[in-house]
């Protein structure tokens, strides 16, 4: 099992401390040209907000629930997620480690994270499994509207108002290449992308609010 070790010890984690490391955890597994780790990734239809996004060959999102923060949320951010990600993680504390179970859908990973004297580390309890269950008009509705341009030109389609974009990307694109196409477009997202290996950890974690 591969683990990160950052911080301090001896506290609550909050969502601070758990999302700096979190991102140097999830880029030593998947780290190559291809991937991307996108923060706060906005879902639209319906609304809700991922953490973490990795972008690769599948979208798997990570939501951060920490020992401050409650599980309730999850009621309303579970749909978001389930169906615009091919995979989903829920990265939480051993205080929520039980109730976590039954707060969201047997397909979804679970990752715990816990203070060691050297800092954060991350165990996976519960691996996660393939969503049967994606939207593939909620994935494209998380595209802006030149990112929508941009798949209907890598498609050779003409110029239409965003539902049209979305209309024509669903009738005319084959799900397996319509949702490569809009893993590309998040890739190309360069505000939050990581072409090469992230930035060295801080010597501490920033406390929470």
């Amino acid at each position: 099992m591969r683990k990160i070790q950052t911080g301090r010890n001896g506290r609550s984690l909050r969502d601070a401390d758990i999302r700096e490391p979190l991102h140097h955890w999830l880029w030593e597994q998947h780290a190559d040209i291809g991937t991307s780790i996108l923060h706060e990734v906005s879902i639209p239809r319906p609304s809700a907000r991922m953490d973490v996004t990795v972008v690769n060959g599948k979208i798997c999102g990570f939501e951060i629930k920490s020992d401050v923060d409650r599980l309730t949320r999850l009621r309303a951010q579970e749909p978001a997620f389930s169906a615009v990600c091919d995979e989903v993680c829920l990265v939480t504390t051993s205080r929520h480690l039980k109730s976590s179970r039954s707060s969201i859908p047997s397909w979804w990973g679970i990752v715990v994270a816990r203070s060691s004297e050297d800092g954060v580390i991350f165990e996976e309890r519960r691996s996660p499994k393939k969503n049967k269950q994606s939207n593939n008009e909620a994935l494209l509705y998380m595209l802006n509207r030149a990112e929508l341009k941009q798949v209907l030109r890598e498609a050779g389609m003409s110029r239409m108002r965003q539902s049209e974009l979305i209309d024509a990307i669903i009738q005319r694109i084959s799900s397996d290449d319509l949702r490569s196409r809009a893993r590309d477009a998040l890739k190309r997202r360069a505000t939050y992308a990581y072409s090469s290996s992230p930035p060295p950890l801080k010597n501490s974690i920033t406390p929470g609010a």
